[in-house]
């Protein structure tokens, strides 16, 4: 059974990117540092770890920015919105699901 990652969309700049997540890419993640979990158990995550969420999936994209270049913008570019709104989609992009959940998920919408 493979597994099955959400691309991810996100806007730095007025460019749009669409980012799909890997195996490799969530080992990089982890290789940087970021927490997964501080990400997705707080009800309101902390500025600075959905900065450099953001940032990382930015430099996937290859775009050269910092987590302090995505909080500067997050907290007084006109893309603040945005980047506060991929939360969950973040979350959905980093964590896979598999083909069988993503057949169980047509199959609901057809009923």
């Amino acid at each position: 059974m493979a597994a099955i990652y959400t691309p991810l969309n996100i806007t730095w700049k007025g460019k749009q990117y669409k980012i799909k997540a890997d195996f490799d890419m969530i080992q990089r993640m982890e290789l940087a540092n970021l927490d997964v979990l501080r990400l997705v158990s707080a009800e309101r995550p902390n500025m600075i770890t959905l900065a450099r969420f953001y940032a990382f999936f930015l430099n996937e994209a290859g775009e050269d920015v910092t987590g302090e270049d995505v909080y500067i913008e997050m907290t007084s570019g006109e893309n603040a919105v945005d980047i506060f709104g991929k939360r969950a989609a973040i979350v959905e992009a980093i964590f896979p699901h598999s083909e069988s959940q993503d057949d169980l998920k047509k199959n609901q919408t057809k009923t």
